[in-house]
């Protein structure tokens, strides 16, 4: 038994040699730890803190931790309570590390990664988010999960998981939206398909998200300190009025006329409910609803709401095959590659990759960069609007965000750079000035623009695309100085 005050090796009744966690330690950069060295990993740690938890979790990673790729993990039953939303990525939880259960597990996970070929190779999965969700895809197969029912899990943007893709979800609006885009990028490959309808939800129209509060209010002046109560009409001299101008001494007493109400059918009815409002006195037949969003703090009305359809997917067999070879992820990272929203690593990689692309000769690329504020703070879910915007009125343009910055990508014929760089720029303005127009505190301004042609350097381009702004080499318009 290999030893130390941070982890142990055991051997199982199989052979299957298990790392076991004591302490927190980073695998990855723990020196006398090889990815030869285990099998499989047992977290015997029994934290309370959340936050340690989940760095047990990032750093036992069998999706992005090298040494601990696609092998299976589980953890002490201790812990389980403990786990809070994390506990979603954990194998399973035992008392030992003997347990038959993950014993048994282990045997499994193994027999799939045979059976099914899978390259259990990691290719850097923080690199591009196509790279991260095809590792997921690799992980979820070993587990024997091809086919996946949505179901409500704490923590989620949208509340469901969706097509395999509920890790770490940290919500954030655009990484929802990136979500989206790979699901069809899935089932257009063929990798893909729905099963059945699961649920219709309803999401924020500025963030995504689906944690929303929906809240009766005042039609006259929104407040939403209102009461209900019965309108009463008294036979005898016809008058209808709230139940509280009844109220007279603990008695009902028509305010109109002065007699005492004893006998309801005899002497008076309900026809119907009010509401009054206790902050501006309004009185009304039907509250308005409000909803407002428990992650960006917009208001809006349940008609503003986007509804999103939630859906049951499952693997083909040729997206099995494809994923377990890693020809998935090229023929995902190469689709559309300059088109649609990005992480900015993959922003920078379709510009890397560009001088390769021999079906793009006697084109351009590009690249006009933005500076924006939205009341002095940063955040990208803050651009959900804007960007959703420039990629509705430019469905050709590839948009990133980076240090606060903007970046647009626009691919252009050699012969007609100035003439779609005016007409694509003069699109963006307006997109911001609208923009900042509905959105107070917003506002933009641009910083360069840049071309990069086949056989330039990237490595300086790419440079040049972070320059701080205040560098005299980064100021003005390039457009003409760059395409000569």
């Amino acid at each position: 038994m290999d030893k130390t005050y941070s982890y142990q090796i055991i051997t199982n009744v199989n052979g299957r040699h298990i790392l076991i966690i004591n302490k927190l330690i980073d695998i990855d950069r723990e020196p006398s730890l090889h990815d030869e060295d285990f099998d499989a990993i047992y977290i015997n740690i029994s934290h309370r803190s959340y936050e340690e938890n989940r760095l047990i979790v990032r750093w036992t990673s069998p999706i992005r931790v090298v040494k601990c790729y696609l092998k299976p993990r589980f953890a002490t039953s201790s812990l389980h309570d403990f786990m809070h939303f994390a506990s979603n990525l954990m194998d399973g939880y035992c008392s030992t590390p003997y347990d038959k259960s993950f014993t048994d597990f282990i045997e499994q996970t193994y027999s799939n990664i045979e059976k099914n070929n899978i390259r259990r190779v990691l290719t850097d999965a923080s690199t591009t988010s196509a790279r991260f969700y095809s590792s997921l895809i690799k992980y979820e197969i070993t587990r024997g999960r091809i086919s996946f029912t949505n179901s409500t899990i704490r923590g989620l943007a949208r509340g469901y998981s969706e097509l395999y893709l509920s890790w770490y979800d940290n919500q954030e609006t655009l990484q929802v939206e990136e979500r989206t885009k790979f699901n069809l990028k899935m089932e257009e490959l063929g990798y893909a398909e729905k099963s059945h309808f699961v649920e219709r939800i309803h999401t924020c129209p500025k963030c995504g998200h689906s944690h929303l509060l929906f809240i009766e209010s005042c039609p006259q002046c929104q407040s939403s300190d209102i009461h209900q109560e019965s309108i009463i009409h008294h036979f005898r001299c016809a008058n209808v009025s709230p139940e509280s101008t009844y109220n007279y001494d603990g008695q009902l007493r028509c305010p109109k006329c002065k007699q005492f109400l004893h006998h309801i059918g005899v002497d008076y009815d309900r026809p119907a409910m009010v509401y009054t409002c206790n902050t501006c006195g309004n009185t009304f037949l039907q509250s308005k609803m409000k909803v407002i969003c428990s992650n960006c703090g917009e208001t809006s009305t349940p008609e503003a709401l986007n509804p999103v359809d939630v859906w049951e997917y499952k693997l083909t067999r040729a997206g099995i095959e494809a994923f377990a070879t890693d020809e998935a992820l090229l023929q995902i990272e190469s689709k559309d590659i300059y088109s649609g929203y990005s992480s900015y690593a993959d922003f920078t990689r379709a510009i890397q990759s560009f001088n390769d692309m021999s079906s793009y000769r006697g084109q351009v690329l590009i690249v006009c960069r933005y500076a924006y504020n939205y009341n002095g703070e940063q955040g990208s879910y803050r651009l959900f609007d804007v960007i959703r915007s420039l990629l509705s009125k430019m469905v050709t343009v590839k948009v990133s965000d980076h240090n606060n910055e903007i970046y647009v990508l626009i691919l252009a014929h050699e012969d007609h750079v100035e003439k779609e760089y005016n007409q694509a720029s003069s699109v963006i303005e307006q997109i911001f000035t609208e923009y900042a127009l509905t959105m107070k505190g917003f506002s933009a301004h641009l910083i360069n623009n840049y071309v990069f042609e086949q056989g330039d350097n990237e490595d300086e381009f790419l440079r040049r695309l972070e320059l701080k702004e205040s560098d005299p080499t980064n100021q003005g318009n390039a457009i003409l100085n760059d395409h000569e």
